[in-house]
């Protein structure tokens, strides 16, 4: 567990929608929420939703690059999940 005894997850897509709806509520229930999307402005409107427990990252996740170093920077010992709720449309990678 880390210091804050709060297990961590990972919510992409978290700037609209399901994402979103789902980072708060892990949020309100707890957990420490990192979410990522393309979008700065619908993350910190997620942030805001949340009272400002989830912490946001702009991320491309059709980018392996970016997704891979988002994840990379992000887990640790203490990571507990990964909610997948971006949507994605087109190749994916490129």
């Amino acid at each position: 567990m880390p210091a804050s005894g709060k297990k961590e997850i990972l919510v992409t897509g978290a700037g609209r929608g399901l994402g979103r709806s789902i980072a708060v509520k892990l949020s309100a229930d707890g957990f420490l929420v990192r979410g990522c999307a393309r979008s700065e402005g619908e993350l910190q409107e997620t942030r805001r939703m949340s009272g400002g427990r989830v912490e946001i990252s702009c991320v491309d996740v059709t980018s392996r690059g970016q997704l891979s170093a988002w994840i990379k920077k992000n887990t640790n010992e203490n990571s507990w999940g990964l909610v997948t709720a971006a949507g994605i449309y087109g190749a994916i990678g490129r």
